[in-house]
């Protein structure tokens, strides 16, 4: 029989976080092009999308947030182990594309944005690569965990499909992803829904 049994606050945690550090250390290698970059596409939604980088405040700390809510509700290990498995596959059906087609973003250099927000943004530069932006991981990530959230613990899965939001329109206002990305990650989101749902025989 399949083992299920709840787990404390201090094991979802100690357990989801070498989950998520596995699966930061290989978004992080397949960073690293093997051909050369495809250009963006571009449409004119995307180009009447204003850059507003204080956005970054909904993108860096919501984006964290909204996965650390979501292991938050993982309180079994059946839903644990479902979540890190809908996790991985969205990781592996987005590496083929970011291996054979990396598209690069154009994103606006952060260097004369002032304060904190200049600071994180920084950050971001240092640590998120420029290719990798189809389809958008960001997306697909956030929604993954705000729909596992919500299947869960509804206030928190609301608290996390408010950031998963923010999220959404933080990358375009940032310029790190164009609308194309952005439906690539729902389609990743999806099949990442599929993959919790036939782990958890919903």
């Amino acid at each position: 029989m399949t083992d299920d049994r709840p787990l404390t606050g201090p094991e979802r945690f100690g357990m989801a976080v070498p989950i998520a550090l596995a699966l930061g250390v290989g978004y992080r290698l397949l960073g690293v092009p093997v051909r050369p970059p495809v250009a963006p596409w571009i449409t004119e939604v995307d180009r009447a999308i204003p850059y507003v980088p204080e956005a970054v405040w909904l993108y860096l700390p919501g984006y964290a947030l909204c996965l650390v809510l979501a292991a938050w509700t993982l309180n079994t290990t059946r839903r644990l182990r479902a979540a890190a498995l809908a996790f991985a596959a969205t990781l592996a059906l987005a590496a083929p594309v970011f291996l054979l087609f990396p598209v690069a973003c154009a994103r606006p250099p952060a260097t004369h944005v002032p304060g904190l927000t200049g600071v994180l943004l920084r950050f971001i530069e240092t640590i998120d690569t420029t290719y990798n932006t189809f389809p958008s991981l960001h997306i697909a990530m956030a929604t993954l965990a705000a729909w596992i959230a919500s299947r869960t613990h509804p206030r928190t899965g609301l608290a996390c499909w408010t950031l998963a939001f923010g999220v959404w329109g933080s990358v375009l206002s940032l310029k790190q992803h164009w609308l194309v990305d952005v439906v690539g990650g729902w389609a990743l989101a999806t099949a990442g829904v599929w993959v919790w749902r036939r782990a958890m025989r919903e």
